[in-house]
């Protein structure tokens, strides 16, 4: 008979235990990764970036490389090697490619694409009111995001070049000078 309270003082500390375990507690926010439409109360654990680890480093490692050829060999060569119809291997790996945004006129509202690997028709063009196909200012958001980190991440809907669907786009960016030098992959 002395197992029956041990038993009694097992399920009361289960209890008291799950009634701490506050479950109404998560992610609101339905543009994150781990958003939970069950819970009530945003806990602060919205994620928005959802990739592996594995895939984070392949698109920081592509992007790296282009900044680095954009060092070495100067703008106008990057710009041609970047934007080329059959671009370097470096500069082009199945979904990824290189964007370059000029923002040395961002105050103005001017961002000007001096290179894209897939749509050769961006070039040229200011981009700063660039939007997704849910208003999301694409540009606008990178500039916010590099202006205190050089380096970042951000997400919005693009066009995936391996199949043309519009899916969501994680892209690393780097501000290098007056430039924002990005590259991203896709969320099936």
């Amino acid at each position: 008979m002395k197992s029956i309270p041990i038993l009694n003082l097992m399920v009361v500390l289960g209890l008291l235990a799950s009634c701490n375990n506050d479950s109404s507690k998560g992610c609101t926010n339905s543009n994150a990764c781990n958003y939970d439409a069950s819970v009530e109360e945003d806990d602060g654990s919205c994620t928005y970036i959802c990739l592996t680890d594995a895939q984070k480093t392949r698109v920081e490692e592509f992007t790296s490389k282009a900044v680095a050829y954009i060092d070495e060999n100067g703008t106008a060569a990057a710009y041609a090697a970047f934007n080329a119809p059959n671009p370097l291997p470096a500069f082009k790996d199945e979904e990824l490619y290189v964007f370059v945004i000029d923002i040395s006129d961002a105050s103005n509202e001017i961002a000007i694409m001096v290179s894209h690997g897939f749509k050769d028709e961006l070039i040229g063009q200011n981009r700063y009111n660039m939007q997704d196909e849910n208003g999301k200012y694409i540009v606008r958001d990178f500039i916010e995001l590099t202006k205190n980190s050089d380096r970042s991440w951000s997400w919005y809907n693009w066009e995936d070049p391996t199949d043309n669907k519009v899916k969501k786009k994680f892209s690393y960016l780097i501000k290098s000078g007056a430039l924002i030098v990005g590259a991203g992959t896709y969320l099936n």
